[in-house]
């Protein structure tokens, strides 16, 4: 079984350049106090890892897939909009809208608008915030 906290790592040491990208305004505005999500969760459906990094990019690393999904996130207040990047091959250019809560380092999020089976089967279910020592390096390092 291989560990999905070295994968997620990988996956982010792969898109270290791709954080270079302008993503300005990734986590909210001044405006609007934008709910905290950066960090790892753990899904309770099937034991998936999420991290998400204050710059705004996600990956998503599902036990018995390949290859992790890849994307950005975009907070403003308690509604999250993940949109999967070209490398991922899945449900690209397609948002998926949820209203977050986080309740004890539970996060549950309700879908608004998604068409994305797959997201919305893992979005379903609650995650678990991970401590901060499994947490992967950030990007910047």
């Amino acid at each position: 079984m291989r560990d999905p906290v070295f994968s997620v790592r990988r996956v982010f040491a792969a898109l270290s350049i791709v954080a270079l990208l302008p993503l300005g305004g990734c986590l909210g505005s001044e405006s609007t106090k934008a709910l905290d999500i950066t960090g790892q969760w753990r899904s309770e459906i099937d034991e998936s890892i999420m991290s998400i990094e204050p710059s705004g990019l996600f990956a998503v690393d599902i036990p018995g897939e390949r290859l992790a999904i890849i994307g950005t996130v975009t907070v403003d207040g308690a509604r999250a909009s993940f949109r999967n990047r070209p490398e991922t091959k899945l449900c690209v250019d397609d948002d998926g809208v949820y209203d977050i809560e986080i309740i004890d380092e539970r996060m549950i999020a309700r879908e608004v608008r998604d068409t994305c089976p797959s997201r919305v089967l893992h979005m379903s279910r609650p995650w678990r915030r991970l401590s901060d020592e499994s947490s992967p390096p950030k990007i910047d390092e």
